[in-house]
């Protein structure tokens, strides 16, 4: 079994035989995490670019990796309610859903998005 070390935010090793919840949470994340960056352009239009290119480049190596593993995630939550969000994704032949509450997914984003703005101060 191949290992996987990153130096991603929320991101542990994994080897085939883990479950991958964590790394497609984190790619959801941020995923979100850039849609809500609109809010910070008309204060910031280079912090905007900057925090957008880290997140661009966490997104690749991340893509990278679920294309070696095949999993698939979708694109859209596919079960939404007055409360949650879950997105389904594929891994070797396994289904599974991550998602949380809506107040849950706010706090993770606003808490993503801290962490590349003390990753521009680094």
């Amino acid at each position: 079994m191949e290992s996987y070390t990153t130096t991603f935010d929320g991101w542990d090793p994994l080897t085939l035989e883990d479950r991958p919840e964590i790394s497609i949470r984190s790619y959801i994340i941020n995923r979100l995490t850039r849609e809500y960056l609109h809010n910070i352009y008309d204060r910031s239009p280079d912090l905007h670019q900057q925090i957008l290119k880290l997140i661009a480049d966490d997104q690749f190596a991340k893509r990278q990796y679920f294309r070696k593993e095949n999993i698939k995630v979708e694109d859209q939550p596919s079960q939404v309610d007055s409360l949650f969000l879950n997105w389904r994704y594929w891994c070797n032949g396994r289904t599974g859903n991550v998602g949380g509450t809506r107040s849950t997914l706010k706090k993770d984003i606003k808490r993503n998005l801290l962490y590349y703005m003390d990753r521009l101060h680094d």
